[in-house]
């Protein structure tokens, strides 16, 4: 009886290290969770808005960095970079663009792990501008 019951434990034990392992293995994930103004919004030509996103995060690993990267179909507008210290969270970003004269706002939140230049991670949405 004693030898089933530690044969049962021992299969517990790496059945509950493997789980974890497998856990923290996810791939990292990011996510626009809300954002002012909506998508599919219009925005005014040459005026100023201020562009509100709630994100969600997770990294496989702990540290990391997020950017903010508004950009038109012309080139880059604005990037603001967010160092992560959890692995995973909630935050808001909050920047404040002025909106030149083009036909869309493009926005990109790409996570990048710890020590990582490039990212395929990556959450955006699109603007039109009148």
């Amino acid at each position: 009886m004693k030898r089933k019951i530690t044969i049962l434990t021992a299969f517990c034990l790496a059945f509950v290290v493997a789980l974890v392992f497998v856990v923290s293995m996810r791939p990292s994930e990011i996510s626009i969770r809300a954002m002012l103004p909506s998508e599919g919004e219009s925005l005014k030509s040459n005026s100023k808005v201020l562009l509100q996103l709630a994100i969600d995060y997770r990294l496989q690993d702990l540290g990391g960095k997020l950017d903010l990267v508004v950009q038109t179909p012309a080139g880059l507008l604005s990037t603001k970079s967010v160092p992560l210290v959890k692995k995973e969270g909630s935050l808001e970003l909050v920047e404040e663009i002025d909106v030149p004269d083009t036909s869309e706002l493009h926005v990109f939140v790409p996570i990048y792990e710890s020590g990582q230049t490039t990212s395929t991670v990556v959450d955006s949405l699109v603007y039109t501008v009148n």
